[in-house]
């Protein structure tokens, strides 16, 4: 570990020096060591844990920067003692603001009111699907929860501006057309897979779950944020792996489950010899 990555896992003592290790291969293994200072800095501070995704480090326009999930934002509202509920609406072109959207096109707006205890009126959060929309699959199925979570950030952050302040969420980021976070499997050769396994040699995550690059050169996808973390993880590991893919409506493959594969030769082996001894024992 390097003289920087000491003093961060010294200065932030929320973390092990093991863990800000693990970090900077996996979660930000592309931050320089000021980067990573200040990452697990704001990771202090807004007390969120990034090995359940609450907050990221993402590389964008070759500088890093700390995004926060929605998710992260609740827990920091709520974690304040002063949150005191919202209220959530979206509208067309004719402004007309609906408590439900009920259309199978997409709102042009989206507003929250976030309510703070000892304020007399609501905190506004407006986003315009002009602004904020994008092309990935949860855009494309979930509109208007995606737009009504970009109006839930602005609202959250003007609400409360000391704990918020300078954080984004992914969804208002998307816009900003940084590309989405890649984890590579090492470069270093490796033998080629056991009968029925491949190597995963990149997982490109995305908010609806990663983009999967196996060794036989099949594009596949995953759903989820857990099993993304997997994947990153296996693939950071080099390891070789066991999947089960299966066809989607669309015609793409879907990595649905992935295993590492365990090679009982050398212990079934162990396992022989130590059963030789005890017979020759008696």
């Amino acid at each position: 570990m390097s003289t920087a990555l000491a003093l961060a896992s010294r200065a932030e003592p929320a973390f092990t020096a093991e863990q800000v290790a693990l970090i900077k291969r996996t979660i930000a293994n592309d931050a320089t060591d000021a980067e990573l200072q200040l990452f697990l800095a704001q990771c202090s501070r807004t007390g969120l844990d990034p090995f359940s995704r609450q907050i990221y480090f993402i590389k964008r326009g070759g500088k890093g920067t700390t995004q926060v999930s929605i998710d992260g934002f609740r827990v920091i509202a709520e974690r304040s003692g002063e949150m005191d509920g919202q209220d959530v609406a979206w509208c067309d072109t004719d402004g007309v603001w609906r408590d439900v959207w009920l259309e199978t096109k997409a709102p042009a707006a989206a507003r929250v009111l976030v309510y703070r205890k000892g304020c007399s009126k609501p905190f506004p959060g407006v986003a315009k699907w002009s602004e904020y929309a994008q092309s990935s699959p949860m855009w494309q199925k979930m509109p208007a929860n995606q737009l009504a979570k970009c109006a839930e950030a602005l609202a959250l952050r003007k609400a409360f501006p000391h704990q918020l302040s300078g954080l984004y969420t992914p969804d208002e980021m998307e816009q900003a057309g940084s590309g989405p976070v890649v984890v590579e499997a090492p470069k270093a050769p490796r033998p080629e897979p056991p009968v029925g396994c491949v190597y995963i040699e990149s997982v490109k995550a995305q908010r609806w779950g990663a983009e999967v690059t196996l060794s036989t050169g099949e594009v596949c996808y995953a759903k989820g944020q857990q099993f993304t973390a997997l994947l990153e993880q296996i693939a950071q590991e080099g390891c070789a792996v066991v999947v089960e893919m299966q066809k989607t409506p669309k015609d793409k493959w879907e990595l649905v489950s992935a295993k590492r594969y365990r090679d009982i030769t050398a212990e079934n082996a162990a396992l022989d010899a130590e059963i030789s001894a005890r017979e020759q024992a008696f």
